[in-house]
């Protein structure tokens, strides 16, 4: 079980429980074929919470996540910046599922 710590560009501050932690960043992958990537539609980092700590998933895009271990060490940290949409939360979607195909420029 990992651990969450987010800060909000206005500072709140809320500390939850989660099971996974995905980070999709802003810029899609430049390469020779695509130099002026697209910003990606879904960046910023997503969590897929315990069912009896709040509905499932939640996503943020602004402000700074701060991911820790059982042992309360911080693992990962990603700053966001101030910008972006409101966190959203969205209790019936399925946990996702890696396909094996994120990496690749079609």
């Amino acid at each position: 079980m990992l651990t969450v710590k987010y800060v909000s560009p206005d500072g709140d501050e809320t500390v939850f429980p989660v099971l996974t932690v995905c980070f999709t960043p802003r810029k899609i992958g430049e390469s020779l074929v695509t130099p002026n990537a697209d910003v990606a539609p879904n960046a910023g980092v997503t969590f897929d919470r315990p069912k009896d700590s709040g509905p499932g998933l939640m996503q943020v895009s602004s402000g700074c996540v701060y991911v820790m271990n059982e042992n309360g060490k911080t693992v990962s940290k990603y700053d966001l910046g101030p910008y972006g949409d409101v966190p959203w939360v969205a209790a019936a979607l399925p946990t996702p599922r890696a396909t094996g195909t994120a990496n690749s420029i079609s």
